[in-house]
């Protein structure tokens, strides 16, 4: 589980997309997202796949 404190969007989400890549569990992915829920909004869609493009992106120019 994911606690309260440890609830910032960062670690939060890097669990929710491991999880996803790794397994595909929605039901998993949105009892995490439930948890913290009342601690922070969660990032929108467009906001996820922007961090992960910059993340992947990023990865590149150092190779």
């Amino acid at each position: 589980t994911v606690s309260r404190e440890k609830c910032d969007l960062g670690s939060m989400w890097r669990v929710v997309i491991d999880f996803d890549q790794i397994r595909n569990t929605n039901l998993e992915i949105q009892r995490r997202r439930e948890s913290c829920i009342n601690h922070t909004p969660p990032p929108s869609y467009k906001e996820v796949t922007d961090m992960l493009n910059h993340h992947n992106s990023s990865n590149r120019e150092r190779e």
